[in-house]
């Protein structure tokens, strides 16, 4: 599958600490894209501390009204990586 990039605001956020993260982004609140991020028991300290920093970026980007890119394969919201101000996470 092809990794596809997603460019805009962070409109939206809903995090849960046990779910995860479900954001929306786009050049306005009326068109937006929806991406998931999902925590998971079975994902390694690695992983977790990646997710983690990923959601702060994103939380980040919502405060400061900061362009964000996000990589997801075609036909999927799972969030592989986010690009912030320049900075990759």
């Amino acid at each position: 599958m092809a990794t596809i990039e997603a460019k805009g605001f962070v409109q939206h956020m809903n995090y849960s600490p046990v779910q995860g993260l479900c954001v929306q982004i786009g050049p306005s609140p009326n068109s937006t894209e929806l991406f998931v991020l999902a925590l998971s028991d079975t994902d390694s300290p690695t992983e977790r501390d990646a997710k983690a920093t990923m959601i702060s970026g994103l939380a980040t980007a919502l405060a400061g009204r900061l362009t964000v890119t996000v990589t997801h394969e075609e036909g999927s919201a799972k969030i592989g990586r986010i690009f912030l101000s320049g900075t990759s996470l």
